[in-house]
């Protein structure tokens, strides 16, 4: 008898056994990819721990080459370099803060993490039905952990907000955001209303005032904003020019319905010595000209 159960444990042990730790560490909830769809997600966790600085200083460097060319350049302690190493760490910082989680996307919905998103900016969001909301630093918001239709993101104020192109990435799937004001914001430009236009197909009222990197080619994007009938370019210099005058009166000719804020447009003198002959279509302009 034993010796039958020494052959039965010899033939199991020879038959290829199923591998049930890869097969259960899919769906194992202690398992990173799977604990991240099923637990609520949380703000806190939104932050990662910060590399040390000799990892920081390996992980630019990349190769060995690069990493002995970075180590042999001379160090320059001149106040111009210093603050071009200062501004480029705020933009490195500005951009990872602002990056697009899809993550937190797909645990809490677009409006839900679009509004998480542009706090961390300081930003002011309007959820259909709710007041205006507003996360102060050091405090925990009200908003659901989960997916939740009935919060549906109506108007974004980001005022004064250092966001840049990537932070703009937030608005994607917003359909319902009908307003949106950026007044004063340093970085936004002319590729920002390019992905503004792209992703807000029904807003309807746009305040890009003080923003001054924007340009009369940015404005261009605009005419694919359907139903925008509020626009507002005041403190904008390059938009005061004959260029940007031109692109404002072409937005209002392809959008009758668009309201152009802050901009002066020059004042076309009256002739009344003009005639026009309907049946003809020749103009009798009188020579001004003196003999």
């Amino acid at each position: 008898m034993f010796s039958s159960g020494r052959s039965c444990s010899r033939i199991l042990s020879a038959v290829p056994q199923a591998s049930y730790s890869s097969i259960a560490k899919k769906f194992d909830p202690r398992n990173e990819e799977v604990n991240r769809t099923l637990v609520p997600w949380q703000y806190s966790e939104n932050y990662k721990k910060r590399p040390g600085f000799f990892a920081g200083v390996i992980q630019s460097a990349g190769t060995m080459t690069e990493m002995i060319k970075f180590l042999s350049t001379p160090i320059d302690l001149r106040g111009s370099k210093i603050t071009s190493w200062y501004e480029k760490k705020l933009y490195a910082r500005d951009l990872e803060q602002q990056e697009y989680d899809a993550n937190r996307v797909a645990s809490l919905g677009s409006n839900i993490s679009a509004a998480h998103g542009f706090w961390g900016l300081g930003a002011r969001v309007l959820f259909k039905g709710k007041a205006w909301m507003k996360l102060d630093p050091g405090k925990h918001s009200n908003l659901p952990e989960e997916h939740d239709p009935e919060f549906v993101l109506e108007a974004i104020d980001i005022s004064g907000c250092a966001i840049h192109y990537e932070g703009l990435r937030h608005l994607r799937n917003l359909n319902g955001v009908h307003s949106l004001t950026a007044r004063n914001c340093p970085h936004i430009d002319d590729w920002c209303l390019d992905i503004i236009a792209s992703e807000l197909l029904g807003l309807e009222v746009l305040d890009i005032s003080g923003c001054k990197r924007v340009t009369p080619r940015g404005l261009a994007a605009l005419k694919h904003i359907p139903n925008l009938h509020t626009l507002d370019l005041s403190d904008c210099p390059a938009l005061q020019t004959d260029d940007g005058i031109l692109m404002c009166i072409l937005l209002q000719d392809y959008n009758p319905k668009l309201n152009i804020k802050g901009i002066e447009y020059p004042d076309i003198p009256q002739n009344d010595n003009v005639k026009y002959d309907v049946k003809t279509g020749v103009k009798d302009c009188p020579s001004t000209v003196a003999p």
